[in-house]
């Protein structure tokens, strides 16, 4: 089964590759080619996607703005894996940095993605009891005595 991808072109991740050696990356190059960024591509895109599932997002229905969001954080972790492997550790720090941040906003607040996400996930508790259902709240609340 192929992963969607957002859209991510090997193109896409070559020009924002933050290296002259950007431009001897090809599909036959030695070292770095076009199959492992779109390995790479396709591992984050995976990870990103399970998490959207997870919030009831589908990943395919993410509008352009939302969708910059999930596609900046899988050329991150490309871009980060790539100097990596070129042994660029400092900068490939950088950018997994970006890529983290990213898949925790997804995970702590897939709200920042507005339209995109699914009404019934805009609210989460972890309250016992807590429903849509508000009665059962109110007679909670009616027997607090206070502090």
């Amino acid at each position: 089964m192929a992963v969607f991808t957002h859209g991510i072109t090997e193109a896409d991740i070559i020009t924002q590759y933050p290296s002259q050696d950007a431009q001897s990356i090809s599909e036959t190059s030695r070292g770095l080619n076009f199959g492992d960024l779109r390995h790479w591509r396709d591992q984050a895109s995976g990870i990103l996607n399970a998490i959207l599932s997870r919030h009831g997002i589908s990943p395919e229905s993410l509008g352009d703005d939302e969708s910059e969001l999930v596609r900046s954080g899988v050329i991150a972790y490309v871009i980060g894996s790539a100097l990596r492997r070129s042994q660029k550790l400092e900068l490939s720090r950088e950018y997994m940095s970006d890529w983290k941040d990213c898949r925790k906003t997804l995970s702590e607040r897939p709200q920042d993605l507005g339209a995109s996400q699914a009404a019934g996930n805009q609210i989460i508790t972890n309250v016992p009891g807590a429903s849509t259902d508000t009665s059962s709240r109110f007679k909670w609340s009616s027997n607090f005595g206070g502090w």
